[in-house]
């Protein structure tokens, strides 16, 4: 390429030495950016006389040259494809606003208080809005979910804890049969494996009233599902409740749960 020309696209000509139609002697093109030669000329000429034309464009244009004023006019105020809509909107602060402001909408168009295409951009506007408040809830409803499971599974244990180191107390001549034995000694174990979990978050009074204080702003829903302690704990206080009724049956003289 010593010439300085890219022989890698070779030219097509027609036997008399024309291009055919299509082809390019300069296949790779004009670099972007590059102003063909006559352009660059005019560039050159017009650059020196530019304050001479702008100032001659306004004189005719003070003169009332209607093509001049026009030029004048277009450089000072730029062109507005778009008009303001004065539309009282009411307040959207919820996604439940959406409709109330979606009807003040179409009243406002089939009253002729906007033209057809500033209502259907403004109903693209509320179409936004709301995809961005259901995107949100949706969010905001993951989080609430998983805060939910988090602080349930806390007020479970601490509630396994309390269970177990309150049963000696409470049964303290029941413990003397087997059976209750037996059965209190599951829940203590089960107390001790709860008390362990709470001690690894670790669970200090700071927790406690930053649960209870989410909890009252934040109902725990009643269908949760509790922790695997919490569970195994119920289970144990079902399984204790019902012998302690069954014995209480055949000897009235046992307390019953």
């Amino acid at each position: 390429m010593a010439d300085g020309i890219d022989r890698s696209y070779p030219a097509r000509r027609d036997r008399g030495g024309r291009f055919l139609k299509g082809a390019s002697g300069n296949p790779l093109g004009r670099p972007a950016g590059i102003m063909n030669q006559a352009t660059r000329d005019a560039a050159v000429l017009l650059g020196g006389e530019a304050g001479a034309l702008t100032r001659k464009a306004i004189e005719l244009a003070l003169a009332g040259d209607l093509a001049a004023l026009r030029l004048c006019i277009d450089r000072i105020i730029a062109p507005q494809r778009e008009q303001p809509v004065a539309f009282a909107l009411p307040p959207i602060e919820r996604a439940g606003d959406l409709a109330a402001a979606a009807t003040a909408l179409t009243v406002a168009a089939a009253a002729g208080a906007m033209a057809p295409g500033e209502a259907a951009s403004l109903a693209q506007v509320l179409e936004a809005h709301a995809r961005i408040s259901e995107v949100t809830a949706r969010l905001e409803a993951e989080r609430l979910a998983v805060r939910h499971k988090e602080i349930g599974a806390r007020i479970d244990l601490r509630v396994c804890v309390v269970m177990a180191d309150r049963l000696r107390e409470r049964f303290a001549e029941e413990e003397r049969d087997g059976e209750v034995a037996a059965r209190l000694a599951e829940m203590r174990y089960i107390g001790r494996a709860a008390g362990n979990t709470l001690g690894a978050i670790p669970d200090r009074p700071t927790l406690v009233d930053a649960d209870r204080g989410f909890i009252a702003a934040h109902p725990l829903p009643l269908d949760r599902p509790p922790h695997p302690l919490g569970a195994e704990m119920g289970a144990a206080w079902h399984r204790l409740s019902a012998y302690l009724d069954r014995t209480a049956q055949f000897n009235p003289g046992v307390r019953p749960a």
